[in-house]
């Protein structure tokens, strides 16, 4: 997808880092951003700061980790702003440290959202995209995707999951013959967004 004008673009983790600094992007190009995040606190502050840009963007309330939740914003969503023509599954945790320091809790926490809510987002949304003219769906996977992080492990280990699960649903998509769903695996190194502070 080259043109964005006109185009719905739904952002989890929409309220802070990369996926504030792409919601900027996108309506910098024309699309109409609509975000998601589970911190309402910084959803409200990222709406505002994007008012302030004159970009006005819906937000709404998701935890990724709870299809209930994913199916309420669908529902939300469509009733207030439309079908969505772009998915861009953005939301994410790190835990870094030694392994054995880290809690099973943690460990686990990463892969609930860093792999599972992602396909519990794909899940929901994707008939919606397959049924617009022309859709996109990007995944934020990581360098650590196709690399080794120590003191990162289930991380990284997330991150391959991303990676193997787009690549598989990409060429699913193509066998179906939907070419007009467009796919995109993001693989970014270390970013300052705050998230990975100190590495």
């Amino acid at each position: 997808m080259s043109k964005l004008d006109g185009k719905r673009a739904l952002i989890t983790g929409g309220a802070q880092g990369i996926g504030f600094q792409m919601a900027i992007k996108f309506a910098e190009r024309g699309a109409d951003v609509v975000l998601a995040d589970i911190n309402a606190e910084k959803l409200a502050e990222a709406r505002s700061a994007l008012e302030e840009r004159a970009i006005v963007a819906p937000g709404f309330e998701v935890d990724v980790t709870n299809p209930a939740s994913i199916a309420a914003l669908r529902a939300q969503v469509i009733a207030e702003v439309g079908p969505i023509d772009i998915l861009v599954n953005n939301a994410g945790v790190v835990f870094g440290g030694p392994f054995e320091e880290r809690s099973l809790d943690e460990h686990f926490k990463t892969y609930e959202v860093n792999t599972l809510g992602l396909v519990a987002m794909t899940h929901a949304f994707l008939d919606d995209l397959i049924a617009r003219p022309e859709a996109h769906l990007v995944h934020i996977a990581s360098a650590s995707g196709l690399i080794g992080l120590p003191y990162g492990a289930t991380y990284a280990s997330s991150k391959w999951a991303v990676i193997g699960f787009g690549e598989s649903i990409r060429a699913e998509l193509n066998l179906r013959g939907y070419d007009h769903v467009h796919h995109t695996i993001v693989c970014p190194s270390y970013i300052g967004t705050g998230m990975f502070e100190g590495a």
